[in-house]
């Protein structure tokens, strides 16, 4: 494989930082994508390169020889016949032009006589180079000999210097390919990881389902029992304060398991084949607030409602809009768990004929850079191990089903999700 550590003329440092930047420069932006796309300045050395420009060097008869590539301000030095020269600048200049011309350059040291040499370079009066393209002829960097007479290549040497470039942008052409290979190796593996833990996550589903269904089987009994030890605490008169507080307090707890298990029921069952029904935004938090309460307690989490009409009425599929709100939830409890201020804020408005559901949380907001990668499959910040819920991008796709979108507020102060729903599916207006 053919891989690249240029050290920077004039620095110490031999491993380059590649500074990313936005370019409004259409050849700058090209150039910047293929140095990423290649990998050019951030990858390892290997000998490949060394052998082609020993060759170069041999066959032109030259002093000099140095592979160069540019970024959007500076030249890179791949490496030289002479270690103990430091100073390019010449060489950093005259690559440059053979680059932008794209085409092979042969001039004098008069010709760079605005330029000053270093003392390393002082006796060098010749130079030439051709230039080094990747795929749709962008000229990424060239090849360069340079020797201490005044001369010219033969044409022999001129077409075994443009020959040897063709075959460096043919070694970074193998180089994309290999690393395009791993990337979908990479990716392959982690569809597959993906894959298994939602086999998993699928057994456990239906454990739980079934589960929840024993479990209601005794609540129901609890229930009738309840119901039947109040009814005989009042055909007998009893008025002990105390045991009807007693009934009270265990009715409520079986009430509060049942609509745990009720929910935990209607999470398991499939419903992606279940037409859109209305219901009622209450209805979808009472769902979705069980199985987040615990985590935002353990983490002292304040949680903001700010629902202006708990009857707004949405027809839509209430699991899958209740995994969205979790998701969103758990992703604002992951972020601000170690901030000193922590809260997470829900709020819903009916705008038009749209229903608005806003999740903020007290982080800061998502930075321009993170901002374009959120709803990417895959793409996650949280540490390994963590983060088992669905996906943004997977959210953002639940959303546009129902005819909705899943937006990013850059607006606002803090991070903030905006939730935007038809109040009537596009199919049923």
């Amino acid at each position: 494989m053919f891989q690249y550590s240029l050290p920077h003329v004039g620095h110490n440092n031999p491993e380059p930082e590649y500074r990313e930047v936005r370019e409004s420069n259409p050849e700058q932006a090209a150039l910047k994508r293929a140095l990423s796309d290649y990998q050019i300045l951030t990858s390892l050395h290997e000998k490949p390169c060394d052998d082609l420009r020993h060759v170069v060097a041999r066959s032109c008869d030259c002093f000099f020889a140095a592979v160069c590539f540019l970024d959007a301000d500076q030249v890179w030095i791949k490496s030289t016949l002479c270690p103990e020269i430091r100073q390019l600048s010449r060489q950093e200049a005259f690559a440059n032009q053979v680059a932008v011309e794209n085409g092979f350059i042969s001039l004098s040291a008069a010709q760079f006589s605005e330029i000053e040499l270093g003392n390393e370079l002082s006796e060098l009066k010749f130079f030439a180079g051709a230039p080094i393209t990747v795929s749709g002829g962008l000229a990424v960097g060239a090849l360069i000999v340079a020797d201490r007479t005044q001369r010219d290549l033969s044409d022999v040497q001129v077409e075994s210097l443009k020959a040897i470039a063709r075959t460096l942008s043919a070694l970074l052409e193998s180089r994309k390919d290999s690393l395009e290979l791993i990337k979908a190796h990479q990716i392959e593996t982690e569809i597959n990881k993906r894959l298994l833990h939602a086999n998993q996550v699928i057994t456990l589903a239906e454990m739980a389902g079934g589960i929840a269904h024993e479990i209601n089987n005794p609540l129901a009994i609890l229930q009738i029992t309840l119901e039947g030890a109040r009814q005989s605490l009042n055909q007998l008169s009893i008025s002990d304060a105390r045991l009807h507080k007693f009934i009270l307090s265990m009715e409520n707890s079986v009430h509060r398991i049942t609509k745990i298990t009720k929910s935990l029921c209607r999470y398991c069952r499939d419903t992606t084949s279940d037409p859109p029904t209305a219901n009622k935004l209450l209805e979808i938090w009472e769902m979705t607030y069980p199985f987040c309460k615990d985590q935002l307690h353990e983490k002292s989490i304040m949680l903001k409602l700010g629902l202006s009409d708990l009857n707004l009425t949405l027809n839509c599929d209430a699991v899958q809009i209740s995994q969205v709100i979790l998701n969103l939830i758990k992703n604002s409890s992951d972020a601000i768990e170690h901030l000193n201020e922590k809260w997470i804020h829900l709020s819903a408005a009916e705008e038009g004929p749209w229903i608005h559901i806003s999740v903020s949380n007290s982080g800061p907001k998502i930075s321009d850079a993170l901002c374009e990668q959120i709803f990417s499959p895959f793409f996650t910040t949280k540490a390994l191990g963590k983060g088992s819920g669905l996906g943004l991008g997977i959210c953002k796709r639940i959303l546009e089903d129902h005819g909705g979108l899943l937006k990013l507020d850059m607006s606002a102060e803090n991070t903030r999700f905006l939730i935007i729903l038809p109040k009537v599916q596009p199919s049923q207006s």
